[in-house]
């Protein structure tokens, strides 16, 4: 029989695994959306990825050299003519995984900004 502190401590590890495994993913659909439609695969342009923690925030900013895009033009992924398309939902995870997101253009190139409130050391 387990006890409650074994309990705990599983509910605790499985809570930060998930944050991590958001986090993960979050930066992965970025990342991957920054390579096919904002540099459309251009071997010659580069994503720049950059990861902060300011007191309990993490702050990962994703910079890649396109054009950018209006994210209220992004189709809704829940609509049944979405439902089955193989893409179009990397936008809306990071949405939902996410504390913000923020799009803009920089003199770099077009820019993602996702926050995540950390409580936990996340190391």
């Amino acid at each position: 029989m387990s006890s409650i502190y074994d309990i705990i401590s599983y509910i605790l590890f499985f809570n930060m695994f998930f944050a991590k495994y958001k986090i993960f993913l979050c930066i992965f659909e970025l990342f991957t959306n920054a390579v096919y439609h904002g540099n459309r695969i251009d071997s010659s342009k580069y994503v720049e990825l950059i990861i902060e923690k300011h007191n309990n925030q993490l702050i990962i900013t994703i910079i890649d050299q396109g054009i950018g895009f209006a994210i209220e033009e992004i189709p809704n992924p829940l609509t049944e003519e979405n439902l089955l398309k193989d893409s179009g939902r990397g936008v809306f995870i990071v949405k939902n995984y996410a504390t913000s997101i923020n799009y803009k253009h920089t003199q770099r190139g077009f820019c993602a900004i996702i926050t995540f409130n950390i409580k936990h050391n996340i190391d």
